[in-house]
């Protein structure tokens, strides 16, 4: 929601409020815990009960004791000036004080830091998005871990030398692949499946202490864009570059970008061409 990125807002909510992000979609993972799921609930149920405005996708303001304060709809809250006006409003009525800096730094959102869950792994960031008239969908992220196994099919086995290429097993790109869809309704992996695949290493310098390898892939994923009916297909072309260290025997960065890339499904049986971008980068 772009007020959240607005100046005025982002002071309001650090200053007054304490902020909270709660999805509904379990986004990649299991089940939501209980208590998570009996307070959304509450929130709902008190919310209909008090007839105040708001649904699935709002606002919500709560009380110290859990109770609802305010809410506001998603439609009024995703312009700037009606935002920051609501909580203007809850600021003067509730005659708030600002909070303290250091409470403010300790409940300021940190990025989660994905680092390998195995020894030696290597974790890739997959990011998409629309480009064109669904780029107000978002970028979407993925991270995909790699084990020491599988990312030591990225490079050269035995004498690195400029020129040898070798075809990466499908085992080890569709790992990849499969999160190769853009943003939409539907975000589960388990419903993706990869069609048709290649993916081309061909080492482009080496020494002692750096082998560069060149990677070109085209790849065609099946990915329905929301329920029945919505079957999609996503079809791509990619280039790109990683960088390995013999002496330490580790991929010191690695780089894949979509050269063309485009997403097809369907709606009422008519085709819906979208075009995209993916990006593939190594986490530090």
């Amino acid at each position: 929601m772009s007020s959240l990125s607005n100046e005025r807002v982002v002071e309001l909510v650090s200053r007054y409020f304490v902020p909270v992000w709660f999805s509904r979609d379990d986004y990649q993972v299991g089940p939501r815990d209980q208590g998570e799921r009996q307070a959304l609930q509450k929130i709902d149920r008190e919310r209909k009960q008090r007839g105040m405005e708001g649904g699935s996708v709002s606002i919500n303001v709560l009380n110290p004791d859990g109770t609802l304060l305010a809410s506001l709809e998603l439609k009024k809250a995703s312009k700037a000036e009606n935002l920051a006006a609501f909580l203007e409003e809850l600021v003067e009525k509730g005659k708030l004080q600002p909070r303290k800096p250091e409470a403010v730094r300790a409940s300021t959102p940190r990025s989660a830091a994905h680092k390998p869950a195995t020894a030696g792994g290597l974790v890739l960031h997959v990011l998409t998005r629309y480009v064109g008239k669904r780029a107000n969908f978002g970028l979407s992220h993925d991270w995909v871990e790699l084990t020491a196994e599988e990312w030591k099919a990225l490079v050269p086995a035995g004498e690195a030398r400029a020129g040898k290429s070798w075809e990466v097993p499908a085992k080890v790109a569709d790992k990849v692949f499969l999160y190769f869809y853009p943003p939409a309704p539907n975000w589960k992996v388990q419903d993706s499946s990869v069609l048709e695949r290649s993916l081309t290493a061909t080492v482009v310098s080496a020494s002692d202490k750096e082998v560069r390898v060149a990677l070109s892939a085209r790849v065609v994923v099946s990915h329905p864009f929301g329920g029945k009916g919505t079957d999609g297909k996503m079809t791509a072309k990619l280039t790109g570059v990683l960088s390995y260290d013999p002496a330490r025997r580790a991929v010191t960065s690695f780089l894949m970008a979509s050269d063309e890339a485009k997403y097809v499904w369907m709606y009422a049986g008519n085709p819906q061409p979208e075009t995209i971008e993916i990006a593939v980068e190594s986490v530090p």
